[in-house]
């Protein structure tokens, strides 16, 4: 009897399997599945605070997201997570895009949540490979804080600023907390690595993406005073007030810290300038806009009133935009603003950003992105 049963448990079981297996071939052949997942697992890195865990499928043996890392590329990226590609698999992130469009070969260093301090450090390493060019994403309704933060807060950086005669003293309050020796594995636990492992099949990937995500996109997207909650089924938009407040904040220049960290931006910037032109290498810089400032024309247009968090933070992100694009102008640097285009797509395409409180586009945002910087940067100019 008990034998019986095995024998129907196995061949039930091989059954299972069999058209799993089946399932799993015909969803990779005939759709696009499985579609890029963002980690957001980490090791620890002693200067740069993290790399991406070099275990996950698309990144290079040093921590970054390079499929297929060129010894030589003609092109290097420094940026966050703009520059890495978040919502879209490493072919679609701007610097590949990029790449295909101009016919070089590139390396992308781009990681979330770094900063002008982390792409400064990086810049030997990108120098070292003799690119053609190298192009830093700057995001600053973000990366003056940020700066600012990691100067306070971790051992190296803090060394960095004696050593340079720095008076902190405007970040002191931002100080956090280091990641020490028990930091030193931010990757995911052994339960986490099943769940990705399953999300990674073509399966999964569609169960998560046609299921589970939008199920928990809508259970986020709660209306509410501060929040911008729009739909006309081309561009839903959805920004949580806690995100407003947070560029908000990010990006007020009458902070004590802004003027600090405007100023070591902008010096960081021309020591990056000289190294690569100490070694006949092209540099330029891309502005990345917040969804914020893009979205804002096209929901106005559509009669839909922003709260005041919202259009204080697109204030903010606009006047040093200013401020920088001045500055940059000044210093002889060339400089990409990749939002007009952006805000064109809006008006032609649809689902350029996710209907989630997302800061980053999708693909065909990206592609904007680097068609805008390959026209600004690499366009053949008639005589």
């Amino acid at each position: 009897m008990l034998g019986k049963l095995l024998r129907i448990v196995l061949v039930n079981g091989i059954g299972l399997i069999a058209g799993l297996l089946l399932v799993e071939v015909i969803l990779r052949v005939a759709t696009p599945f499985p579609v890029f997942e963002k980690s957001g697992f980490a090791k620890y890195h002693p200067i740069l605070g993290m790399v991406t865990d070099p275990s996950f499928p698309e990144i290079d043996p040093e921590g970054f997201r390079n499929p297929d890392p060129p010894a030589h590329p003609d092109l290097v990226a420094l940026g966050a997570s703009a520059t890495y590609g978040y919502n879209v698999t490493s072919y679609d992130s701007w610097p590949q895009v990029l790449g295909r469009l101009t016919g070089m070969s590139v390396y992308n260093y781009g990681i979330g949540g770094y900063n002008p301090l982390q792409f400064y450090w990086l810049m030997d390493a990108a120098v070292a490979k003799k690119p053609k060019v190298i192009l830093v994403g700057l995001h600053v309704a973000k990366d003056m804080k940020d700066v600012c933060k990691l100067l306070v807060s971790n051992a190296y950086w803090i060394d960095w600023a004696a050593r340079r005669s720095l008076d902190t003293t405007p970040c002191r309050d931002l100080s956090e907390a280091p990641v020490g020796e028990e930091g030193r594995d931010l990757g995911p636990t052994p339960l986490q690595r099943i769940k990705l492992a399953v999300r990674r099949t073509a399966i999964g990937s569609a169960i998560g993406t046609l299921v589970v995500d939008p199920y928990q996109d809508a259970a986020t997207r709660q209306p509410g005073p501060g929040t911008v909650f729009f739909q006309d089924g081309r561009n839903d938009t959805f920004v949580s007030r806690d995100y407003s407040i947070f560029i908000m904040n990010n990006s007020d220049t009458q902070a004590p810290w802004s003027d600090f960290a405007m100023k070591l931006t902008e010096t960081l910037f021309l020591e990056m300038a000289e190294k690569a032109k100490a070694q006949g290498i092209g540099f330029a810089v891309v502005f990345f806009p917040t969804k914020n400032s893009v979205v804002k024309p096209y929901l106005e247009e559509a009669g839909y009133k922003l709260p005041v968090e919202f259009l204080k933070g697109v204030a903010n992100e606009t006047h040093l935009e200013a401020h920088f694009t001045e500055f940059f102008d000044k210093a002889g640097i060339p400089l990409v603003q990749p939002r007009p285009a952006l805000q064109t797509l809006m008006k032609n395409r649809s689902h350029v950003y996710p209907f989630r409180n997302d800061d980053h586009p999708l693909a065909s945002g990206y592609a904007a992105i680097a068609q805008a910087v390959q026209q600004s940067l690499f366009s053949v100019k008639a005589p």
